[in-house]
């Protein structure tokens, strides 16, 4: 006989939103998305979203970061994300609150 042992991943990775912080009130023109993440075996990826759509490719290693134009989008709030996923598919998914205030357009 044999016997195995099963270790199976099934934590999500750790991931925070460094830029922009938390509660910024207001951000225009372009801004740097950033964050960090972790996982005990390792982070595979991690992609930034603006209202559920991507920006730009997802970041296969650190630093985590993308420029993103604010004008991209109207004035207003929005949900910038981050989502870190792990070699295993687990992913964990972070998000911050923004109002864009670009001016007229």
């Amino acid at each position: 006989s044999v016997t195995i042992t099963v270790a199976n991943d099934l934590t999500a990775p750790d991931i925070a939103i460094t830029s922009p912080a938390a509660g910024a009130t207001s951000v225009a023109g372009t801004i740097t998305l950033a964050g960090v993440a972790s996982d005990g075996v390792g982070v595979a990826g991690v992609q930034f979203t603006i209202d559920g759509v991507n920006v730009g490719a997802e970041l296969s290693a650190p630093p985590y970061e993308i420029a993103w134009n604010s004008a991209s989008v109207a004035n207003g709030a929005h949900e910038v994300a981050a989502v870190a996923r792990d070699a295993a598919g687990n992913r964990r998914t972070v998000s911050v609150n923004v109002i864009v205030d670009n001016g007229v357009r």
